[in-house]
Parts: C-alpha cells; structure tokens; sequence
C-alpha cells in the first residue's frame, strides 16, 4: 500500500500548536512588549449622540507620564476608516473618523487617545479628559423612521435587494400564504482574549509595524499602507497567539490605526490592550435584524415563492466589511430548499450603538432562524409533519450542482454537491426521529413540557479567488511551509501540515507552519469566510505536489530508476516494489540542490516550490440540526436535554478538529439562542456592559451533543474535495431550539424572536394560558 493510500489527511491527529498554549509558553499581543514603549488609552464617548461643544485635554497633559494627548484635530492626515474591499461610493459619506470629529454617535465611540509610560498613567489621565456636549436625539430602533446622520444623508445607508422568478404571480395562485415577524437580537463574539495592538516604527529601516493582528493581515496591510501614503514591503503585520477570533477579530478598528500613527510620530512603539468593559462596547456587534417575511404554497405543502422584507441594524457606522452581512442575508436566505421565485429587501441602517459586523455565521444564523421558523409556520398551517414539508422541498443530489441568480459575497449562488435528504434520514435515525414522539407525548401527559425541534442550513465556504503558499525542505530534512493564511484557534497549523505530509510522505509534526506575517509571504487571504482549509489547504498541496515530483525526478537520476516507480514514507524516497532497498532522504535530496552542488544536474535549486489555487465558485456544505428540550413553565427557563447536530463536510483533513469546531460553534449558537444579547435603554446607554449582565453560556448549559461528520458529497471545485466547517456548529442551533419549543408549548408559532430568555418565555407561556 502506496503512502498515499496511508496519508495523515483523514486522520484525527494531536495539534501541533497546543503545546506552547497548555505549557504556559503562549505569546498573545499583551505578552509582546518593546524597550520604551509608550502605553496608549482611549477616551470614550459617554453619550450616544450628541455634538461636541468642546474638549479639554489640559488636567491629563500635566499629569506626570503623560506623553501626548490627541484628538481628532492633532491628526488630521489621518482620514476615515476604508473598507476592506475598496471603496463603496454610497457608503463613503458614512465611515467612522479615527477620533470623533464633530460628533459623537455611539457610547463607546473614541474621541480622544492619551499616550503615556505605563498603562496605569495612561488611563489615569483619561479620566482627566473632559468632553462638553449637546445631546441630540437618540435612533435605537432600525426599524424605526430613519433619522439623519448628517445634513443630507439618511440613517437609511443603503438598501439591498435580490431575488428571481415572478413573485407576485406565485402569491396570486398561491393555495395559501402564511407570514410571520420574526426578530434576532443583538449579539456577538466574546473570545476569551479581548484586543490588543502594538504599533513599532523601526526607524533605521523606514518600517512599520503592527502586532497583534489577526483574521486577514494581508488585506488589512493594504488597507493601513493606502491610510498612511506607504509601500506594502514598508509596513507589516505580524500575528501572536489568538485567543479566539470568531469574526470580531482582525477588522480595523480605530485603535489599531492610533497605535501606528503615534508609533510613526514618537519613532517608537505603542501599546494598547482593551479591557473588558471596552470590548462589551467598542468591539463589533451583531446579528440584529427583524424580519418580515411570507410565503407562497401549494396544498400539498410546496414553496412557490418567498418574500423577505428586513431591517439590519448596522450600529453608529459601517465597518471595514460595509454591507456583506445584509448582503449575505439575502443571497443564502434560502437554504437548502427548491423554489420557484423569490424576493429580499434588506435595510440597511444606522442607529446609535455599537457598529455591528460580522460573526460566525453572519448572514446564515440569522436567516437559518427566520427560514426555518417559516418552514415549521406552514408544517402547521396546512397540518404535516414538520420533516414532510421540509423533504417535500430539498433540493434533490441529482440536481447537482444547483445554481440561483443570487450573489454571497460578490459570488454567484452555486452549490457544488450534497445529499440534504440522505443527512437528514441519518440524524433522524440517529435520535430515533418516531419513537422519540412517543416518548415526549407520554412525557407531556405526565406534566413536563418538552419537545424537539428540526432545523436544515446550507453553510457556504472557501471563497476565491486565489490562495498560495511555499513549501521548503532544508539539507536536514525539515519542512517549512509558508502561507499567508491565519490562526485564530481552528487548528490551521496542524491541518496544513497534514496535507503537506499527505504529498511528502513525512512526519506532520516535522513540518513548521509560517502564517500571519506579512515579511514572509506576499499574498494571502487570511481566515475569514471558512476560506482556509479550502484555499489555503489546496495551495499547500499544490506546493507540495510540485516539491514531491521533483524529489522524485532528482531521485530517480541519483537511484537510477523511473520517478513513476519511487515514492515517499518516512522522509526518504523509496522504491515501490522494494522498500527496503536503496533510498534517500529528503535532505540528503535538497543537499544534492544546494546551488553549487555538481549533482543537481538540470534542476533549479533548492527543494522548494510555490503553488497556487484559484477557484471560480464557493464551496457549500450544509448540516442539520435537532434539539431536544424541556421548558419550565414557572419560570420560563429552558434546559437543552441532547444535540445532534449533521453536517457534511465533503473530506475531512483532522475530524477531531471538525468536532471541535462544530462543538465549539454549538456552544456560541446556543448563547444566541437562549442568553446573550446587547440592550440599550431609551437614551442609547448599553445595559450590557459586565459578564453580569451580558450573559455567555458555561459547561453546566451545555447539553450531550452528537456529531456527524459526513463525507458523502466532495466538493467538485477543489482537488481535495474538501469544505469549510468553521461555521457549521453555530449556524442553525437558534432556529432548531426555537422549533423545539415551540414543539413543546404545544402552539406553533409562539416563538418569534431570540434569544428565547427566560423573562421572554415567560411571558409567552402566561399569555398562552389566557
């Protein structure tokens, strides 16, 4: 059996980036520290909207420390945050300033940054900044009558629309319509490690720094070198250890441009490291949207057609992402289901909160709820089963792939493959779909208030256009792969040195993994988007192919044999039919390439090569979801009782990863679903500004989960045949815990917005009894 028949990728191998983290000898972005450098805090806005009358910065210069004290006016070549992508004509007027300029829009919205020797100085003088304002009145609804953001420009930012087929036709000849209302709340990522930056200016090489960057440091470096008139190859970012990203991660924000503008200015380097009250109110929110939408059926249950009609709640400002979650929202809204026309309008406004982004799962968590919430709604108009209707309208294997005229992320809708029914049976089979009925009927009839809920997504991944990477063997036989990819906790190092042993035949823990520094690679995507494992993955394999076929051909000159009969295990090349006979190794190979070697023959030096991936299309798993659970009518509370969750990965590289990324996902999802959300009282205050009141989700909540980990439906788009899963266990944990209580109330429909609180779900089960 050939090595390649025997390779790491599909195995469930230890991570080789855990023991730094488990050993104490991790390097976060508040472990790094330069000699001299100066500690930055910032000064925030108290007030959710209002104009600055005046701002005095005269008490925190005096204080001894105090290095500098700016506000907007000391940097005027300083402009508004770009986006990522380029520049978006309509939402130009609407970016965030660095430092307030004017206005203030936001609790939380940095006005001023103080500079100083220690951190403790720093924030002591912040508190000596005062800032007198008019308060102006407050927007805290999307779905309210826009307001203005500045003369002549609407609240109302923008408004997105897709869709295809004759809606109006399909809802004329519709056997039934049914509609709902549906809101999801305001939450969002909240890694264990809050954010940090530091920015250097190293002067005898005229280049900038920034450490502690995360998510996509390419493109942020070209978005920071366009800010600051520089040259990439004279600003670089450089990633630490990441201690979680989940979306919230990695954009630019204020703070990180700050910390580089001064660094520039003192010639030197600034620090700055958020505390928790700051990420509860500075850092990106998101998910709120209220949606109104309907449906066209036919009497046997049907989708003919689907209208959505929602308000995204964008916050104070667009951020670096500008509109790609309401964007999202109407490109994937439908799922994995069959239909004949569709229409989404998306509002896109501003409100004086915290500026939303994205986080795992943008777009999909929210329309996961809304679609399948709607799925269940006709299940009961037209009295099926809720698993009937849902197979009634699956989009079939053999339609494979399937495209829409609709967009995600600038791409065209195109799903690749799957088998949605033949994972639902699988689950269904698994929890024991009909006998599990039985056992919660004879449970409600002995009082308990239980029930299961369903939910089906399609998950998109990978998106293109182009990854690449470096693979390098030296003379000892060690490997180092050089990508412009990122970690933020999802196993990247190990999963990329399982694919590069896969193709070299080595030892994957003798394989170092370069990601997240700008000085080593050109170009890169990053980890955003579930993008990767699909891309990243494939250029190192594509690296790595083109470094195993000429091993082989510089072996078989050296072993005088055909390349086609050799192969590569344990590091050496060996021959297939005798494995025990004449070999070499790896570094004995790239010694014969070495530049003045006589060996080398025709070959260019050094076992080495660069390779790349291109794609048209995304890749689309997809997944479902069961929840079980049991609701306390007293009080309102809800207890999950088990999970299953399904999801069909196309090839697994590491499924122990997948695991944890589905169970890691699950644990986020259930927060959204039943306790975590941002609240503003009338004036724009945020009432969620400590773990005490914005409430995260421990061990003791966490119910058994069951995971399967398919591989029935390869991707056809990539050589691996592989797909995201960063996403998967989040994506539709709201919708399927809303389907199960609602199963257990026993009146469909009674759950319309999430989280699902207790006060929330009490009030429900009291309104239901009158």
């Amino acid at each position: 059996m050939t090595h390649a028949e025997t390779g790491p990728i599909g195995q469930s191998l230890t991570r080789v980036e855990d023991p730094p983290l488990v050993t104490g000898k991790g390097r976060f972005v508040a472990d790094i520290s330069f000699p001299h450098q100066l500690h930055m805090r910032i000064v925030r806005s108290s007030h959710a909207h209002a104009r600055i009358v005046s701002i005095s910065v005269d008490a925190a210069l005096a204080l001894p420390g105090v290095h500098a004290v700016w506000t907007a006016k000391d940097i005027p070549e300083i402009g508004p945050i770009d986006f990522r992508e380029g520049k978006i004509e309509k939402l130009e007027p609407y970016r965030q300033p660095v430092l307030a300029v004017d206005m203030l829009r936001y609790v939380g919205e940095p006005v001023a940054a103080v500079f100083a020797t220690d951190a403790y100085i720093a924030e002591d003088a912040a508190d000596l900044v005062t800032i007198e304002v008019e308060e102006l009145p407050v927007i805290i609804a999307a779905d309210a009558t826009p307001g203005e953001f500045a003369p002549g420009l609407s609240t109302e930012a923008a408004i997105v629309t897709q869709g295809f087929g004759d809606v109006e036709t399909a809802f004329a000849t519709a056997h039934a319509i049914v509609e709902l209302d549906l809101t999801v709340g305001r939450h969002s990522g909240v890694p264990l490690e809050t954010r940090g930056a530091i920015g250097r200016y190293d002067t005898a090489r005229d280049v900038l720094e920034l450490h502690g960057a995360a998510k996509v440091p390419h493109k942020n470096r070209e978005s920071l070198a366009r800010l600051f008139g520089r040259s990439t190859a004279a600003l670089h970012l450089f990633e630490a250890h990441v201690g979680g990203g989940f979306g919230v991660r990695g954009e630019i924000y204020p703070e990180d441009i700050l910390v580089l503008a001064a660094a520039l200015r003192f010639e030197g380097a600034v620090k700055w490291i958020e505390d928790r009250r700051e990420h509860l109110i500075a850092t990106n929110h998101s998910r709120q949207q209220r949606h109104k939408i309907r449906a066209a059926v036919d009497a046997q249950g049907t989708l003919l057609a689907i209208e959505n009609e929602f308000w995204h709640d964008q916050g104070a400002y667009p951020r670096t992402h500008a509109m790609r979650v309401a964007e999202t929202t109407c490109g994937i809204l439908p799922g994995p289901y069959r239909l004949g026309a569709y229409k989404a309008t998306g509002h896109y406004r501003l409100t004086n909160k915290t500026p939303a982004a994205t986080y795992r799962a943008p777009g999909r968590y929210e329309t996961n709820f809304v679609r399948e919430r709607l799925l269940d709604a006709i299940a009961a108009r037209l009295d099926m089963s809720r698993v009937d209707v849902r197979r009634r309208n699956l989009i079939r294997s053999d339609e494979m792939p399937y495209a829409r005229p609709l967009s995600v992320l600038e791409d065209d809708v195109s799903y690749d493959s799957g088998d949605y029914e033949g994972l639902l049976d699988k689950s269904l089979a698994l929890i024991g779909w009909d006998d599990l009925q039985l056992e919660l009927r004879e449970r409600r009839a002995s009082g308990e208030c239980v029930g299961v809920g369903i939910a089906l997504f399609v998950e998109k991944s990978g998106l293109g256009p182009s990854d690449g990477a470096h693979v390098n063997v030296d003379t000892t036989g060690a490997i180092e792969v050089i990508t412009g990819g990122a970690s933020v906790g999802q196993g990247f190092e190990t999963v990329m040195a399982q694919v590069c042993a896969e193709a070299l035949g080595t030892d994957y823990r003798r394989i170092r993994v370069v990601h997240g520094q700008t000085n080593r690679i050109e170009y890169g995507i990053g980890a955003h988007a579930s993008r990767a494992t699909v891309m990243t993955a494939n250029a190192v394999h594509a690296a790595a192919t083109k470094v195993r076929e000429k091993a082989l051909a510089l072996a078989g000159e050296l072993l005088q044999s055909d390349p086609a009969d050799l192969d590569i295990a344990g590091g050496k090349v060996i021959q297939r039919d005798r494995p025990d006979g004449p070999s070499i190794t790896l570094g004995q190979l790239a010694h014969h390439l070495r530049p003045s070697s006589p060996t080398r023959g025709g070959h260019d030096p050094g076992l080495s090569s660069d390779g790349w991936f291109n794609t048209a299309h995304q890749t689309y798993p997809y997944g479902n979801q069961l929840a079980v659970v049991r609701v306390d009518r007293e009080t309102g509370a809800v207890t999950v009782e088990r999970y299953v969750i399904a999801y069909d990965i196309g090839r697994a590289i590491n499924p122990m990863l997948v695991r944890g990324q589905i169970l890691g996902g699950f644990v986020q999802g259930l927060g959204g679903a039943l306790y975590e959300e941002f609240l503003y009282d009338d004036r724009g205050e945020p009432l969620c500004v400590t773990f005490a009141d914005y409430l995260i989700p421990t061990l003791s909540e966490v119910p058994p989960v069951d995971v399967i980990i398919a591989e029935d439906a390869p991707s056809t788009r990539n050589p691996l045949g592989i797909k995201g899963a960063g996403e998967s266990g989040i994506a539709a944990v709201g919708a399927a815990i809303a389907s199960a209580i609602d199963d257990a109330l026993g009146v469909p429909g009674s759950i319309t917005s999430l989280p699902v609180t207790p006060q929330r779900l009490k009030r429900i089960i009291d309104r239901l009894k009158t």
